[in-house]
């Protein structure tokens, strides 16, 4: 199915930070993800506050659960829930502690300059005593003296929700919901809320003020964001100005870029697509990282939060990376984007990671930084990305001819199959960025390599698929960028399903270049790209997402 997605304007004289809203630019810090499943004992918010003096030392922001009561603690407190059913949204007792001690714990993190993001679960919500009797809320605020009120109906429940088709005793519908069709995803585990619906947005608008205004959140953290359109999220943010927002859009690379586009740049999204290339490079000691997920696109690394396992990746054997963790969060907390430390990971390595996020924020590393150097290198590989004062190198498996690479570096921490330096002064570094673009219908592959053999992109026997895609235009381009240390690269654009057709070589390219590819004619390639029209970065514009 194709997809149509609503892109940035990116004209050349207005400056993408000044357009885009949803997670600050040129932001250095780093979040913690300060939960995992059933982990109410370790990470309630007493315990949590116990630890403020400590995790305020490193870490900008913690994202927690649900704090919102839900039925089931409702009816019996020693309910386990971890929030993701939710029924209230206006009182905020739960498994984790009272709503008095989460106002504690926001309370003391932000006197520590550090933000509580809260878990947002919009996209569904359960009854209070069956599947549908959502219930009415009314709560003045301690701290605005705003009066928070939401009702609801079965019109804002999803009409095509499975209790559409729950029966009563007689055979008649017990359920007769009458919202509009889902917008996203169905979730079948609660009632999937309609988010055309005036009313519930009203009721979005009144949580989300009371969250931010009353009880004290920095941000929000987006439960399942695939479950209504991207659009809602702008209509959501817009209204409660949010400093922090991040989406859990659990997709592949292209996918969340697509949905970050579609919030039209309001919103932050969990770098999946990287999740999931590290799960395969660090699990397999697979030492070259071509793919590094959206916090390797300058476009779109302001909004990718970087992380290595969360909850849910964690609990099974087939998502989460179960090798070489320590070497991973090394390989994020160098990486553009802002990283989140998964607590367990945290607990476990907390000396190293400690090293490195103290190195991070003294070099200036910050989710629109830039990444200098990334190449294998012997059974290794080696990334360098330039901070504001100094640069972040992070080796990952067992580099080797570095030396004369690492000469005006510090080593902060190393251990199996990683090591993190920082560099003792920041080196003059020019902007050597070469973006290759290829006009193609299909998904054209790119071999790229420097001058002296090394391999920017992986081995020549690999698909290495461009992994940027949109429309200019009716016209279909796929890009790349690379930062060669020689301001110079070869490379050879190749058909995916055979190496030896559909190439061609050019040398000493040295500013970002549109190429155009015809598509299965051989005999073109060398010619259309030697003759290839220069541009700078075009502008983006409305348009249809080549999938």
């Amino acid at each position: 199915m194709r997809k149509f997605i609503l892109s940035c304007i990116l004209a050349l004289a207005i400056p993408l930070s000044i357009l885009a809203q949803g997670w600050p630019a040129n932001y250095g810090g780093v979040m913690l993800q300060g939960f995992y499943w059933d982990s109410q004992k370790e990470t309630n918010w007493k315990e949590l506050t116990k630890q403020a003096d400590e995790l305020s030392k490193y870490f900008d922001l913690i994202w927690v659960p649900n704090s919102g009561t839900p039925s089931s603690y409702y009816h019996n407190s020693t309910s386990t829930s971890m929030g993701y059913d939710p029924c209230f949204w206006l009182t905020h007792n739960s498994s984790f502690g009272t709503e008095e001690e989460l106002r504690t714990m926001i309370a003391t993190y932000k006197a520590n300059g550090t933000g509580i993001i809260e878990d947002v679960v919009i996209n569904h919500k359960n009854g209070l005593s069956d599947w549908c009797n959502f219930p009415t809320e009314n709560v003045t605020g301690r701290n605005t003296g705003k009066t928070y009120t939401m009702s609801w109906s079965l019109a804002d429940i999803c009409k095509n929700d499975e209790c559409a088709n729950e029966k009563d005793e007689k055979g008649n519908q017990k359920y007769p919901v009458t919202g509009a069709d889902d917008t996203g995803d169905n979730f079948d585990g609660f009632r999937d809320l309609d988010h055309t619906s005036a009313n519930v947005q009203h009721n979005i608008d009144v949580y989300l003020d009371f969250l931010l205004n009353e009880l004290g959140y920095a941000g929000f953290r987006y439960d399942m964001v695939k479950g209504y359109g991207a659009e809602y999220i702008k209509k959501y943010n817009d209204a409660s100005q949010p400093q922090f927002s991040v989406g859990e859009y659990w997709d592949n690379k292209n996918n969340v870029a697509a949905w970050i586009r579609g919030t039209q740049f309001t919103s932050a999204a969990f770098d999946f697509g990287l999740h999931d290339a590290m799960r395969n490079y660090f699990n397999n000691g697979i030492w070259d990282i071509a793919d590094k997920g959206n916090a390797a696109d300058p476009s779109l690394s302001r909004y990718a939060v970087t992380f290595v396992d969360n909850h849910d990746t964690f609990r099974e054997a087939n998502t989460k990376v179960s090798n070489n963790i320590l070497a991973a969060n090394a390989f994020i907390l160098a990486l553009p984007g802002t990283p989140c430390i998964f607590w367990p990971h945290w607990t476990v390595y907390k000396k190293e990671l400690a090293k490195m996020i103290n190195a991070r924020k003294e070099a200036g590393i910050t989710n629109t930084s830039k990444i200098i150097h990334q190449a294998k290198h012997g059974n290794g590989y080696v990334t360098i990305v330039e901070g504001e004062k100094q640069n972040i190198l992070v080796i990952s498996g067992m580099a080797g001819g570095i030396d004369d690479m690492l000469k005006d570096y510090d080593c902060i921490s190393s251990g199996d199959n990683y090591a993190y330096y920082i560099s003792k002064e920041k080196p003059a570094v020019a902007d050597n960025g070469i973006t290759i673009y290829v006009k193609s219908s299909d998904t054209p592959s790119l071999y790229v390599w420097e001058a002296d053999g090394t391999k920017l992109n992986g081995a020549w026997e690999e698909c290495n698929l461009m992994p940027n895609v949109y429309f200019v235009g009716d016209e279909c381009y796929h890009s790349q960028t690379f930062y060669p240390t020689s301001g110079k690269l070869n490379f050879i654009i190749r058909n995916s399903e055979n190496l030896n057709t559909n190439s061609g070589n050019i040398e000493g390219i040295s500013s970002n270049v549109f190429y155009t590819y015809d598509n299965g004619i051989k005999e073109d390639i060398t010619s259309s790209m030697s003759n290839a029209e220069v541009k700078y970065l075009p502008t983006y514009t409305n348009g249809e997402i080549c999938a």
